[in-house]
């Protein structure tokens, strides 16, 4: 990250919500936190919330911050009812979401988040509409299926250990491990093989066979991570897959994104000391006096 340049960060917040919530089990007592819905009387989880902190104690000063959240995605399970359907949510899961986002907007950010729209969704068309108005733009996520905006001024930055930096310099041999995997290539692969994580078949064998000669060939390898291009050739060649392009491509939200720099940072180094010193024991051992090294950043925020 070169000085000087104009920079937009943009965080999937689901990643972060579902790992903190699982991995870290870390929580704090819930009178800290009045989001109006009865959490007093019980220690609320902020695995995730800390995993955000992180974020913001390591970029917060280098350029405007979108924290970008999840909704009920109904236009794509109005397309097939099946979509995500075996998906269940934890209740420390729905209420560490609940309570990153009212710690987050408590610090003076906004949560992005459309109401029948993924956070891919949300992301991907802040990414669109803002690609050209900054020298780079960082997605913060653990999903594959935004590496589609992997560019020369798109970069992928990992939400956790286990998830990956992609560029366009590493994308190849990144995005597979020990696979070569072709520029842009990755949601066209789920869109042939199915999806399992979305409750998304595979397509039959002869089906994925002629789909591939039809667009994988060099010249057209560009259009498949560009949802826009790819519908109109679909539509065009085999109009029967639009709906299926649909469930596994990112939407466009029919709304403006501008992105502010924001961010109170004397709420922020108060909720840090909030999480990092209010802790209680987890449910798998003593978290207590564990205070993570991103809370310490975040109490240093200058």
């Amino acid at each position: 990250m070169e000085r000087n340049q104009n920079i937009l960060h943009v965080v999937d917040m689901s990643p972060c919500i579902y790992a903190g919530s699982f991995n870290r089990r870390s929580f704090i007592q819930g009178d800290v936190v009045n989001t109006g819905n009865g959490y007093r009387e019980r220690n609320i989880p902020t695995g995730g919330t800390s995993m955000l902190f992180n974020i913001l104690g390591q970029y917060m000063g280098t350029g405007p911050i979108a924290f970008v959240a999840d909704r009920n995605p109904t236009i794509k399970k109005e397309l097939y009812q099946d979509y995500k359907g075996s998906r269940t949510h934890p209740n420390d899961v729905s209420i560490g979401k609940e309570v990153a986002e009212y710690i987050l907007k408590d610090c003076g950010f906004t949560i992005y988040a459309e109401e029948g729209y993924e956070a891919d969704d949300v992301i991907y068309t802040i990414v669109r509409q803002n690609r050209m108005r900054y020298d780079h733009i960082f997605v913060h996520t653990a999903d594959s299926d935004l590496y589609i905006l992997v560019r020369d001024n798109v970069s992928i930055l990992p939400t956790s250990s286990k998830a990956k930096t992609v560029t366009m310099d590493n994308y190849t041999y990144t995005c597979k491990k020990g696979k070569e995997t072709p520029y842009n290539s990755v949601v066209f692969q789920k869109f042939l093989a199915g999806d399992p994580s979305k409750d998304l078949p595979p397509l039959p064998k002869e089906e994925r066979q002629y789909l591939v000669s039809l667009f994988c060939r060099p010249n057209l390898m560009h259009y498949l991570g560009n949802p826009g291009d790819l519908r109109t050739m679909m539509s065009r060649a085999c109009p029967q897959y639009l709906d299926r392009l649909t469930l596994f491509y990112p939407l466009v939200v029919p709304q403006t994104f501008d992105i502010p720099e924001q961010g109170n940072r004397e709420r922020i180094q108060q909720w840090a000391w909030e999480i990092g010193n209010r802790k209680v024991p987890a449910k798998r051992g003593d978290l207590s006096k564990q205070i993570s090294e991103m809370m310490q950043m975040a109490l240093y925020i200058e």
